[in-house]
């Protein structure tokens, strides 16, 4: 059993790394622009984002001042020497909706035309908000390296891309793609975005195929944030940016993004008070040093992945994916010799070594349990909020619970069984999942290969006695190196479904010294749990939302068929109640799977209705329907949302065929599919397998609803409301069957 002195050492070595991972959470310090000279100064990007902003305002396609930001980022890279070109070109997504673009490209004067690095983001904003940091900040880190740039020497030359719509559906990036020209000019790329407003700039995707990429630009960075396990997890996941379309098209390439304060994201919050600067600064070193490292080497691909994490943000991991299993069962036959060495000297026995690994099972499952509990307990008051405001005492609780269970498990067990009997055991358990991990989901495996190493290592230590005192905390250490960076950063990913995975990280930690510490005395533990149960009682003390955190509130003014105007918000709460007499209404909206709208009646403002006439159809074996939607008053997007029983063979917008999906699915009912475009006018055919009845929906949006609601501006001020991603809309409405 340790002394006394090594759990102290166990102790301040957690300490040391949870400090440590605070640091890297934080990011570089901005660079002043007095120094701005070759190397990347977050205020002289700051500098540039202020003066193509000039303000707060949203930009979205379609938006009155979208194409004054996008004028004045033209102007800017132009005064920097740059030669520019706007792609005006029609697109669609995978999602059926479709919109004109403007790309803005920007190539250096005298460049060579050969696949060159693309560096990218979006310039465009969701109507609810400024997009400051989604994607001002990529917009930023864009303009400060091309005047970075402007004299270097490049073996692949830089081609910038601002591009537009990615907001509306990835339309730029569609666009760009569907230019075989432009497609060829791109050897590789680098993508920059935002899903927040701070926190460090994590490379958090990349192409499949990466061990090149992995090895040649990732481990790169001046300040890695990035793992395999972001990769492998966000291909899992419907989400989408730009770089999924270059994905698509075969382009390789690595996807930039920040994730801190999330409840800005596509709000009026995200605006320029709230752009980080570190953040920015983070960014800019890091695509700077990819794209001179990418610049300068010879692009290649491989058809292999790579598993790899960074330690502190200093320096980057990685080895081949296919050797992961190889590497979890070499370990696994090292910890079987030293196992065998150490049973034959009777040291520990087999019963011990079960004991450890249910001492193991028990204290993750026992951690769930526990924290599943306390996070109920704790969000009652919670509403609907995947993030609240104030989080930390419940993020707290789940890094007691961690640390706790194990301790109380191994403590239970350390009465009959000894402690490196359950130490071994619990390094079975590591290497049990190690090996099932690089089977299974390999992106994530070094996550329990590099602390199976570890205990291997102290195993044959132990059996050929050589041991010292705290040898066991060297595992320790690799185990929280690499898991509690994830155990940080996971609130801000994932809001309350992280919580009991904190909980489970924290947990596997403590098992890699649990059954060494010194046993806890009795008032240590009800302190414990005394801690937890004040982190219950302070997160129901506290609102789910304030003003600096606020729910997402829409609201909208519906003109149905023959005039009929209805308010509908998508977040009812009391105070818009008491402004409303709001009713569940699942008919104002049939196509979405789960609505949560409700309705109040809202007087009627003469807004003239959309068109839609049918065009075509023609039946037969199948059937082939064409609709014409217009917006009378020029709203900047119109829709077609029809069902119908029969398979659809194809749809064409504006005589455009979307692209395949390769992620994911819309949230729509059974039967409904959809054409969106960003304009005033749309022509939509739809060809189905069999020739069925067709219930439709035409629509237009203008952004905004009419003045006549200051009662329900108010209420949703009083319930902390504000509007997020298309925001406050008025829409009209034609229904049909045909």
């Amino acid at each position: 059993m340790l002394s006394r002195r090594a759990t102290l050492v166990t102790a301040i070595a957690l300490a040391a790394v949870f400090a440590g991972t605070l640091w890297t959470a934080r990011g570089p310090a901005p660079e002043p622009a007095a120094s701005a000279g070759n190397e990347f100064s977050a205020e002289s990007a700051f500098a540039a984002l202020r003066s193509v902003l000039t303000g707060d305002s949203p930009h979205p396609i379609g938006g009155g001042t979208h194409d004054a930001v996008r004028d004045r980022i033209v102007s800017h890279l132009e005064r920097l020497g740059y030669v520019t070109q706007l792609q005006r070109t029609f697109a669609c997504d995978a999602y059926n909706t479709c919109g004109t673009v403007a790309n803005i490209i920007a190539r250096r004067p005298g460049d060579p035309a050969r696949p060159g690095v693309l560096l990218a983001a979006h310039y465009d904003s969701v109507p609810a908000g400024p997009g400051a940091s989604d994607d001002g900040l990529g917009v930023a880190t864009i303009l400060e390296i091309a005047r970075i740039i402007r004299q270097e020497q490049f073996r692949n030359p830089p081609l910038l891309l601002i591009d537009d719509g990615e907001e509306a559906g990835l339309l730029g990036a569609e666009g760009f793609a569907a230019d075989p020209d432009l497609l060829r000019s791109a050897g590789c790329v680098i993508n920059v975005e935002a899903r927040g407003t701070n926190g460090p700039s994590m490379l958090f995707e990349t192409s499949r195929n990466n061990r090149w990429l992995v090895g040649q630009a990732v481990s790169r960075q001046p300040r890695p944030v990035t793992s395999s396990l972001f990769a492998t997890i966000y291909d899992l996941l419907p989400n989408d940016t730009d770089l999924t379309v270059f994905k698509r098209s075969g382009v390789q390439g690595v996807n930039f993004g920040i994730i801190g304060n999330v409840a800005a994201y596509h709000t009026p919050l995200d605006n320029l008070e709230r752009v980080s600067v570190r953040s920015l600064q983070h960014h800019g070193i890091n695509a700077l040093a990819i794209l001179r490292d990418l610049g300068n080497a010879e692009l290649r691909k491989s058809d292999q992945n790579a598993v790899w994490f960074d330690v502190f943000s200093l320096f980057v991991v990685r080895w081949p994916e296919r050797t992961s299993i190889w590497i979890a069962i070499a370990s696994a036959i090292a910890l079987l010799i030293a196992t065998m060495l150490l049973s034959r000297e009777g040291r520990v026995r087999i019963y011990d070594i079960g004991a450890g690994a249910l001492a193991f099972g028990l204290s993750a499952a026992g951690a769930a349990l526990a924290a599943f509990a306390v996070a109920w307990l704790g969000r009652l008051r919670a509403e609907d909020a995947t993030w609240v405001a104030h989080p930390r005492a419940l993020v707290s609780a789940m890094w007691i619970i961690g640390l706790l269970m194990p301790l109380l498990v191994f403590g239970v067990f350390r009465r009959r069984v000894s402690a490196e009997g359950l130490q071994l055991g619990s390094a079975v358990a590591w290497h049990a999942v190690a090996i099932a991990l690089a089977a299974i989901l390999p992106g994530a495996s070094y996550l329990f290969i590099a602390p199976s190493i570890m205990l291997s290592a102290w195993a044959l230590v132990r059996a050929f006695g050589a041991h010292f005192d705290a040898d066991v905390v060297i595992a320790t250490i690799v185990a929280a190196v690499i898991l509690f960076p994830l155990a940080v950063s996971l609130y801000d990913g994932l809001g309350a479904p992280s919580l009991t995975i904190i909980a489970i990280l924290i947990a596997l930690v403590a098992t890699t010294f649990a059954a060494f510490v010194v046993p806890i005395p009795s008032r240590v533990a009800a302190t414990a749990f005394i801690a937890v149960a004040a982190c219950i009682g302070i997160s129901l003390s506290l609102a789910p939302y304030d003003s600096e955190n606020p729910r997402r509130l829409n609201v909208l003014h519906v003109t149905d068929d023959g005039g009929k105007a209805r308010w509908a918000v998508n977040a009812p709460t009391a105070e818009l109640g008491r402004a409303a007499p709001f009713r569940p209404d699942a008919a104002l909206f049939p196509w979405l799977r789960r609505s949560t709208y409700q309705t109040a009646p809202a007087p009627s403002v003469g807004t003239p209705p959309v068109e839609v006439s049918i065009e075509r159809d023609d039946r037969g074996v199948k059937r082939t329907v064409a609709w014409r939607i217009r917006s009378q008053r020029a709203a900047p997007r119109v829709a077609l949302l029809f069902r119908t029983d029969a398979a659809i063979e194809s749809i064409r917008i504006n005589g455009r065929t979307p692209p395949p999906a390769t992620r994911g699915s819309l949230p729509y009912a059974p039967g409904w599919n959809r054409a969106v475009v960003r304009g005033s006018e749309a022509s939509v055919e739809v060809t189905m397998r069999a020739s069925r009845p067709i219930d439709f929906v035409a629509l237009d949006y203008t952004y905004g609803v009419p003045p006549v609601a200051p009662l329900l501006m108010a209420a949703r001020n009083a319930s902390h409301g504000v509007p997020s991603d298309d925001g406050d809309v008025t829409i009209t409405m034609r229904r049909g069957r045909i």
